[in-house]
């Protein structure tokens, strides 16, 4: 039998956003639709911008805006940050646990709320407990990491894997808006962009916090508003920043978080690879698609109404490429636990 837990409101923990899951749904009418579309496009943008695409009034826009963070539909503003092109790679690790007290379940959230190479973890249910993913600079450091963290749980852990990520994707929320897929890369270079401590400072506060105003970044960076907003503005360009989002929570509006993992053949094509990703970009449901090896070859981050619409999609993909298919199963999220592109010690 399968248990649902869930929790109270958001809250930020460290200016870290931790989005606890609830079942009750936020009607969006079409304006709000419009205004989430805007977002998805540029979450930075400006609300007398926004307000112009959606045919409101600067003062409505901003009400909107307002109700949507105070209901919890929206829970934050991220800055989408090209980890890759610094010289990270991205490590997931799952997590099965043995039958941890809740006392040490929760010791776990505050150990990757706290670490300073976890970007995202989720607790789930299904055939794994917890989904945490690292950045790191080398399989060394990762190694490291994973040593120090079944020092202080292994009693608890009665399973673990890992996949390590090649490329991701960001789509915006095609389900909500009805928009055409937009797709934001992360993937690595020959070489990593080098950044100073000005960037990473600058990154640090944005990353969870992508509205926040050049005044804002300048008061808290103790450099000019102008040279904050040259910086961002070089950031962008060397596509170290890739975009900025909000972070939705899907449950409000009627849906649940589902995390799919995928294991192809392994004379799988690249062209047939690429039939996989093109179908999944284009899906509304898909709001990631992570490229890896290991436990996994593909990772989708999907949002459906319930489980019947998850299997109806997993029939889908057996159907449509079934023989380039090794194996799919999929976890329930309860918990987003942490989401924070730029989390590094500054």
């Amino acid at each position: 039998m399968i248990y649902f837990h869930f929790f109270c409101p958001i809250a930020t923990f460290n200016n870290i956003i931790v989005i606890n899951l609830n079942m009750s749904e936020f009607h969006l009418d079409q304006k709000d639709r419009r205004l989430l579309a805007g977002l998805d496009r540029n979450a930075r943008s400006p609300t007398s911008l926004l307000a112009k695409k959606v045919a409101l009034s600067k003062q409505a826009a901003a009400y909107r805006l307002e109700r949507l963070q105070k209901n919890g539909v929206i829970s934050g503003f991220l800055t989408i940050i090209n980890l890759p092109l610094l010289g990270y790679t991205g490590f997931q690790l799952y997590l099965k646990l043995r039958s941890a007290p809740r006392k040490k379940e929760e010791a776990l959230v505050t150990y990757a709320l706290n670490h300073p190479r976890v970007i995202w973890g989720i607790r789930c249910t299904g055939s794994w407990d917890f989904l945490i993913l690292f950045a790191e600079h080398s399989v060394k450091e990762f190694d490291s990491d994973l040593k120090a963290l079944m020092r202080e749980f292994s009693p608890f852990i009665a399973t673990t894997a890992f996949s390590v990520y090649t490329s991701w994707r960001h789509l915006n929320h095609k389900y909500i808006t009805g928009e055409e897929p937009a797709i934001r890369f992360l993937r690595e270079s020959k070489t990593a962009e080098p950044i100073d401590e000005l960037d990473r400072k600058i990154l640090s506060i944005i990353s969870t916090n992508c509205r926040a105003s050049l005044l804002e970044l300048a008061a808290r960076t103790k450099i000019p508003a102008s040279t904050v907003a040259y910086r961002l503005k070089e950031l962008q360009k060397r596509r170290i920043i890739v975009g900025f989002m909000p972070h939705l929570d899907f449950n409000k509006t009627g849906y649940q978080y589902f995390h799919v993992i995928l294991k192809l053949r392994p004379n799988v094509t690249d062209e047939r690879k690429s039939q996989f990703l093109r179908f999944f970009e284009f899906h509304p449901n898909i709001v990631y698609i992570e490229e890896c090896f290991g436990e996994a070859d593909l990772e989708l981050e999907a949002h459906f109404r319930n489980a019947i619409e998850l299997r109806e999609f997993l029939v889908g993909i057996r159907g449509r490429f079934g023989e380039a298919l090794e194996s799919d199963e999929s976890v329930l999220a309860f918990d987003v636990i942490k989401y924070n592109y730029f989390p590094f010690k500054t």
